[in-house]
């Protein structure tokens, strides 16, 4: 959405879709295409994040979602829901004339488009026709690479350009290699232990 109001009421958002852009097939996202997507995850057979099952159901059951028109979805929740924007985020937003078909090449929006995907890698191309402009870099690889140590050697040999998930133990290989810079930032990650103290323990 290029903007978005919240009602008085606290449970009337009203988003207003960018014009022009596009899905991977070449087909203009709408309106109806975000409702359809929203509806369809918000379904309690769909899975959620990290092993969650029915995680958006939990909070947008009830909730009316529908398109006003080709760039104007409203959703109206049951109760005021402050969070709705950082739940929203977990929706993928695809064309609505997939919603019985759902496969891995579905098109998104993005500025790349898978076009190799396996337990081995994943690999992205830039999408010439996303709303923002093109990517500055026109191929990403992302491969599996299950130790740190194959992963130090893979950036060592000249194999990654970025590697992830690095115990403090390795910093001093890579400290040597003047190419090398560490990034350390602080996750989003966030681990959530939930107990139920109205049965027992």
């Amino acid at each position: 959405a290029a903007s978005w109001e919240l009602a008085d009421d606290a449970r009337t958002w009203t988003f207003h879709i960018r014009p022009g852009v596009r899905f991977h097939d070449g087909s203009i996202l709408t309106a109806r295409d975000a409702a359809a997507s929203i509806q369809r995850a918000i379904r309690p057979d769909m899975p959620g994040e990290y092993g969650t099952s029915a995680l958006l159901s939990l909070y947008l059951d009830g909730a009316d979602i529908k398109a006003l028109d080709d760039l104007t979805l409203q959703i109206i929740t049951p109760d005021p829901l402050a969070d709705l924007l950082d739940l929203l985020v977990y929706a993928a937003i695809i064309p609505a004339r997939y919603m019985d078909q759902v496969t891995k090449t579905v098109p998104g929006t993005g500025p790349y488009r898978a076009v190799v995907e396996n337990e081995k890698e994943v690999l992205l191309q830039r999408y010439e026709q996303y709303w923002g402009g093109p990517s500055p870099v026109k191929e990403l690889v992302f491969r599996a690479i299950k130790t740190p140590e194959q992963r130090v050697k893979a950036f060592l040999d000249g194999e990654a350009d970025l590697i992830t998930y690095m115990p403090v133990s390795f910093e001093g290989d890579l400290a040597e290699d003047p190419s090398a810079v560490l990034l350390e930032r602080d996750t989003a990650f966030c681990v959530i232990v939930l107990l139920n103290l109205q049965a027992g323990i």
